[in-house]
């Protein structure tokens, strides 16, 4: 009998897929919202390797169409458990909303693609006046029923305030849905700007506003003006692993050795991963991208 030690079990990932609307409820973009602000909590959730919905969509939706009737459509589905194996991905967050003035209440599912078990959140409701505060800790709550439970250190930091009105959800979940479609479907030329403007016009004390403006503009080549949106997300949301991502990606981009892996080792930190990893993977991108 062999006595080496086994390696460790590689952590599982977690995808949040965008909310669908209720029976009953017309689409908007506050379903597109609220999965971006849950990718933004579970990306702190240090049982899980780092996935973002980003990453996959591609993958998992064909073409732009099939990404518009899956989250549009109240009954839009995909086969978890066939795509869970395909993608290498073994928790999805699936969720639906109703949104009515200043009330929002959403469900969620969570499928075990390799056991197969769900797990339903029952509603939610959004206090957006406490700033979602109370909905985050209800969804960390969930999860641990889920069997996930959400470590301690992460939970304060998934908690920052966010100051964003249904408007400015909604805003900013159109400009995600049109940012992904450009990105991943051959858009051509610039990713329109006007909705994120105006989401955080709606919403100038939003981190989730400022972040993804500042993707938006890293996708155009402006990147003076991506960095002062990331900066204006970090200073919102200290704990801003998305935002300080982009700043590491700027510090690739420009040859600022120093700022990306300041950047790289920030994001580790309050990722609670290992910060010679996150050197380790800076020194191969700015290897790579060094004359680009």
């Amino acid at each position: 009998m062999s006595d080496a030690i086994a390696a460790p079990a590689p952590e599982p990932k977690c995808i949040v897929m965008p909310l669908r609307p209720e029976s009953g409820q017309s689409y908007n973009g506050v379903g597109m919202g609220i999965h971006f602000m849950l990718g933004n909590i579970i990306v702190l959730h240090t049982g899980f390797k780092e996935m973002w919905f980003g990453w996959r969509y591609k993958k998992i939706f064909p073409d732009a169409n099939a990404l518009i009737r899956y989250a549009h459509a109240t009954d839009g589905t995909i086969d978890i458990p066939a795509t869970g194996k395909a993608q290498k991905v073994r928790y999805w967050i699936e969720g639906w909303y109703q949104a009515a003035r200043d009330d929002i209440v959403t469900r969620l599912l969570l499928t075990d693609a390799q056991t197969g078990k769900r797990f339903e959140s029952g509603p939610l409701q959004a206090d957006i006046e406490g700033q979602y505060i109370g909905y985050r800790v209800d969804i960390m709550n969930w999860l641990a029923t889920c069997g996930l439970p959400f470590p301690d250190m992460q939970t304060a930091r998934a908690l920052w305030s966010e100051e964003l009105p249904i408007d400015g959800l909604d805003a900013l979940g159109q400009g995600l849905e049109a940012y992904y479609i450009h990105t991943g479907y051959g858009g051509s030329g610039r990713v329109e700007l006007t909705l994120l403007d105006r989401a955080v016009s709606l919403a100038p004390q939003a981190y989730l506003t400022h972040d993804l403006r500042g993707w938006i503009l890293y996708k155009n080549k402006d990147y003076s003006a991506a960095e002062k949106a990331f900066r204006a997300a970090v200073d919102i949301n200290p704990h801003g692993a998305g935002a300080m991502s982009g700043l590491m990606w700027l510090g690739v981009i420009s040859g600022n050795a120093r700022e990306a892996y300041a950047w790289a080792e920030a994001k580790a930190e309050v990722c609670g991963t290992p910060l010679q990893a996150a050197r380790d993977k800076t020194a191969r991108l700015l290897k790579k991208h060094a004359g680009q």
